[in-house]
């Protein structure tokens, strides 16, 4: 009996022991570490994992309800789930179709009573990720705007926490230290944004538009003109549901200038830097005007035609060169917050317009006129003129039937140069020939009335093709004094110096007064086909019929004369004009992108057919593309 009660006191005993090991090893196994994906702030969320320090399922079991759940806020911001489900024993994931939205806020939370295979306990979360903040950022603050009120106004993605912007978003000017911004209340918002959003009547209609706008001021306003603002705002500015930004982020405004006006000449006179009346003035102000603008006249008392606009106002012509116009004002000018004009001398003063300068020009520097041999009319040349001599001096060459084959050599260079001119600029890397070399038979004075724009003929004889250069001492003087800017692209790709751009310059300057034209009844035409060849057709220009016995020559501009069934490149399948006698004109093709077409100027003139008349040259215009080689302005012989 004594045995057996020391027996049972030594098995309790143990019992006891036994009892506290278990309930330590218990102890230490009852919680099992989880570790979760993401945490935080997370921009880019694709995946949502955890991961359990202890087996959570047998293998094999991978179909096994979702240890958490997850929920996202706001309501929109709803999760599109491509796959979920345990990955092993230890690991659970959830994979998204399409990332989170900004501004979204998610909750993981464990199942109750989650546990792990050996049934020790799970550690408890909840655990949390956003996708940023609300895109709390400074709006419409641009130099126009940001006053000296020191009001900034805010605008978000989504909606902010306001008791989240206390201390949180810091104003410092120039390099003064940060203060928070004081935050306004929606009727001192309206006021405020009326110089920005002037046709809101009333604070509903600008909550209407703008949902999230919200407005703080700068503590040291009022602030100077031109002073530079930091707006900071940090990342503890949160939605209401928590979301935050990872960083803070900073806005550098600068408070608008003083109240100005400016007229500003809408288009500079060429050569002068004078206002172009033809093109009118702009009246600018640096901000809204409370009330209609000023009123613009004209000397005689006529108001300008203005063209209202968001922005500058433009006034519009007719204006006389020479013309002042004048500002007249109902009253003081103020802006829609009341500051007045800081430079009212500008209105007072008014604004004049530029004179033009003179002018010569030939509309055509390469034509043909019709001849009419019946009557003593003689076909005129038109040249444009303003402000020039009483009278101009042209000088003429004629080159005719007789002349020699040295005269016609030249007159074609010097075409081919002049022509260059149409589509190059000054051409100063190629030899150009000089006009000293040409000789110039007749010299013509035709008269001018001296003053507004006319139109002036210069006559001419026989046919013929005729070279003319026109002469004018008061175009001259202007030409080679006006300073003329150049474009500084173009004079380094083409000149090595200002002598060459100034050579070039004149060469231009003397070739612009320069035309050749051709005078005859005769008329060529080259219709193109579809069996890569050409046709040139010389016709009388009344009847249209051909002219029997035409022969036909084509010279480029590059100094290349053909003549007969020649081809004109190796590389061009048969692009050389030929003549046939026919009455049907059936058009046949050289190029498919190429266009041939004859230069003309009618004269207005009843035409007379003469068979018997032959001319030495008539010019056409040639151009078209084939294998990045082009060709145009071609002369084509006719005798």
């Amino acid at each position: 009996m004594i045995f057996s009660t020391q027996r049972c006191a030594a098995v309790l005993k143990l019992a006891f022991w036994l009892g506290i090991a278990t309930l330590g090893i218990s102890s230490a196994q009852s919680e099992v570490a989880v570790s979760v994906s993401p945490q935080a702030y997370a921009p880019d969320v694709r995946e949502i994992s955890l991961s359990f320090s202890a087996p959570m399922i047998l293998p094999g079991q991978k179909k096994t309800t979702a240890p958490a759940t997850v929920s996202c806020i706001p309501k929109d911001a709803q999760l599109k789930i491509a796959q979920d489900g345990w990955i092993n024993d230890r690991q659970w994931s959830m994979n998204l179709s399409e990332r989170l939205p900004s501004a979204t806020l998610c909750t993981i939370a464990l199942h109750d009573n989650l546990q792990a295979l050996d049934g020790s306990r799970v550690k408890a979360g909840p655990w949390s990720f956003n996708t940023g903040g609300p895109n709390f950022h400074p709006y419409d603050n641009d130099e126009r705007n940001f006053g000296e009120d020191g009001v900034v106004f805010f605008y978000s993605t989504h909606p902010v926490d306001k008791s989240s912007l206390l201390n949180n978003v810091t104003c410092r000017v120039g390099d003064s230290g940060a203060q928070a911004l004081q935050w306004l209340d929606d009727a001192e918002m309206f006021r405020a944004a009326r110089r920005r959003h002037p046709y809101h009547r009333d604070v509903t209609a600008l909550r209407k538009d703008y949902p999230n706008l919200l407005a703080g001021r700068c503590p040291q306003a009022p602030l100077d003109n031109g002073a530079q603002v930091t707006i900071t705002v940090g990342k503890g500015v949160t939605t209401p549901w928590g979301a935050t930004d990872a960083s803070d982020s900073t806005t550098v405004l600068k408070v608008r200038p003083k109240f100005q006006v400016w007229l500003r000449c809408r288009r500079n006179i060429p050569g002068t830097g004078e206002c172009d009346p033809r093109h009118g003035v702009s009246m600018h102000f640096s901000a809204l005007v409370d009330g209609d603008h000023p009123q613009l006249r004209l000397p005689d008392g006529s108001a300008l035609k203005s063209n209202p606009r968001w922005g500058p106002e433009e006034y519009i012509g007719p204006i006389a060169e020479g013309d002042t116009v004048s500002v007249v004002l109902k009253g003081e000018i103020r802006d829609i917050d009341g500051r007045p004009l800081s430079n009212p001398e500008v209105l007072r003063k008014g604004f004049e317009f530029g004179r033009f300068p003179p002018y010569l020009g030939i509309p055509l520097r390469i034509g043909t006129l019709p001849w009419k041999n019946s009557q003593k009319i003689p076909p005129l040349w038109p040249v444009v003129v303003r402000k020039l001599d009483p009278q101009l001096e042209v000088r003429q060459s004629h080159v005719g039937g007789n002349e020699d084959e040295e005269t016609a050599s030249k007159a074609a260079r010097l075409w081919r140069s002049v022509a260059a001119l149409q589509t190059e600029y000054y051409q100063s890397s190629k030899p150009l020939p000089r006009l000293e070399d040409f000789n110039w038979p007749q010299t013509l004075f035709v008269p001018t009335r001296g003053g507004e724009i006319e139109t002036v003929g210069v006559p001419l004889g026989e046919p013929g093709l005729y070279l003319l250069e026109v002469e004018s001492p008061a175009w001259s003087a202007y030409f080679t004094t006006s300073d003329q800017e150049h474009d500084p692209k173009l004079f380094s790709q083409n000149f090595q110096n200002q002598d060459e751009y100034r050579r070039a310059k004149n060469f231009m300057w003397r070739a612009s007064r320069m035309a050749w034209v051709q005078v005859t009844n005769l008329n060529i035409t080259v219709p193109l086909g579809s069996d890569k060849d050409a046709l040139v057709w010389v016709t009388t220009i009344d009847s249209g019929l051909p002219v029997e016995g035409a022969r036909v020559d084509v010279s480029t501009r590059m100094a290349s004369y053909f003549g007969g069934e020649k081809r004109m490149r190796k590389a061009w399948p048969k692009p050389l004009p030929t003549w046939r006698k026919v009455t049907i004109m059936k058009a046949t093709l050289s190029f498919s992108t190429a266009r041939i077409w004859p230069w003309s100027a009618s004269a207005g003139m009843t035409l007379t057919p003469d068979k018997g008349s032959a001319i030495p040259f008539l010019i056409v215009n040639c151009s078209g593309r084939e294998k990045r080689s082009t060709f145009n302005a071609c002369c084509a012989n006719i005798a």
